[in-house]
């Protein structure tokens, strides 16, 4: 692989979550590459802006570089800002987490994030990247995808994350088809053992799905026997997203 690809790899570990700041010694263990190759990476990303190092720790985290680039893909899709207002608005009546994601690939991305008035929250945060299945965000966006983008998707088992976590082709396929003809998906504990989520499809000018948008919350708040319910509540709110909505908002 060479120097852009590593650069990647290093990169990539920060879209994988905690911890925020990270040393050369962690990085090259993680990535199974040698330190002096680790140093002079990190290095030339921080003098372009990518990263920024603590002059205490030594440790390096995301740079400000990035942060212009993410804004950018706002500006550069037809993705306008006037979403966050729809995010707060289902926040406040629905007093739980609510995600806005898209896909990448076989994963999904969280692209906003708006938390309740509440001690416990989803432990999730804007840029991480997660699997695609079982998580009800994933299965909106799998559900709309075409039969060989979902066929290349089971030709990789899913993980199981919980007890509840199905992984078996056949009953994902079944799933996914109820989802599309529904318009709305469940998560009943199967990414984390006591938190539930809902989601539905956020769609374009032209119909096509092209981000999903969730309601999560702890299993003892959030009853699925409601879900369709709280499903159209969701959908109240972002539909009117669609007349802003170009062909890809990522």
């Amino acid at each position: 692989m060479g120097a852009l690809g590593n650069a990647i790899r290093v990169l990539d570990l920060y879209a994988q979550g905690e911890p925020a700041a990270i040393g050369v010694r962690e990085i090259s263990r993680r990535l199974d590459m040698s330190k002096s190759t680790v140093q002079r990476i990190v290095s030339e990303l921080a003098a372009a802006g990518y990263l920024s190092q603590d002059e205490e720790t030594e440790r390096y985290s995301l740079g400000t570089r990035i942060f212009e680039l993410g804004t950018r893909v706002f500006a550069s899709g037809n993705f306008e800002w006037r979403a966050w207002d729809n995010l707060l608005s289902l926040r406040e009546e629905i007093n739980e987490t609510v995600h806005l994601a898209v896909r990448s690939g076989r994963s999904l991305v969280y692209v906003a994030k708006s938390e309740p008035h509440r001690s416990v929250r989803a432990g999730t945060h804007v840029g991480a990247r997660r699997d695609l299945y079982p998580r009800a965000l994933g299965k909106v966006l799998l559900a709309a995808a075409p039969p060989e983008e979902l066929e290349a998707f089971l030709a990789e088992p899913p993980p199981r994350l919980t007890p509840n976590t199905v992984t078996d082709p056949d009953a994902i396929r079944a799933e996914l088809k109820q989802v599309a003809h529904q318009g709305w998906a469940t998560d009943d504990e199967e990414c984390e053992e006591g938190v539930r989520c809902v989601a539905v499809p956020l769609r374009n000018r032209e119909g096509k799905v092209v981000a999903a948008v969730s309601v999560t919350g702890p299993a003892d708040r959030l009853d699925l026997a409601d879900a369709e319910l709280l499903a159209g509540r969701v959908l109240e709110h972002v539909s009117p997203l669609t007349s802003i909505l170009g062909p890809r908002i990522h």
